[in-house]
């Protein structure tokens, strides 16, 4: 037998089977959603501040600032969110807000760390 997994749909708050026929056009939707939104990065310790940047300032732009929570790792710091204020410069914090990486527009210096990050890409 297999067994049903599925999520909890977070506006009826009821419990949705994956592999259940009756809700297949839903689950669908939820994931082509999810999918199209959901982003996860990884750069090596000789990846450039500027190669983090280019990516992340195209998929975060806008003049907005834009908090946008996550979960990752830089070196041995948590990267619990990553702010773009379109200054330039993209901040990775830790979870008390502190500033473990700034990732410049156009600077050759290497990261010295593996940068990892999972979020969900915001409404630009």
């Amino acid at each position: 037998m297999v067994p049903k997994l599925g999520f909890v749909d977070p506006i009826t708050a009821k419990y949705i089977y994956l592999n259940d026929d009756e809700n297949s056009s839903i689950v669908g939707e939820y994931i082509t959603y999810l999918l199209e939104r959901k982003m996860y990065i990884k750069f090596l310790a000789t990846a450039t501040q500027a190669q983090v940047y280019n990516l992340l300032s195209a998929v975060t732009g806008g003049t907005d600032t834009k908090y946008i929570s996550s979960s990752g790792r830089f070196g041995e710091y948590t990267v619990a969110e990553i702010v773009n204020d379109g200054d330039g410069d993209i901040n990775f914090k830790d979870n008390g807000a502190t500033i473990v990486l700034t990732a410049y527009s156009g600077s050759s210096t290497q990261l010295g760390h593996v940068l990892q990050a999972d979020f969900i890409i915001p409404a630009i």
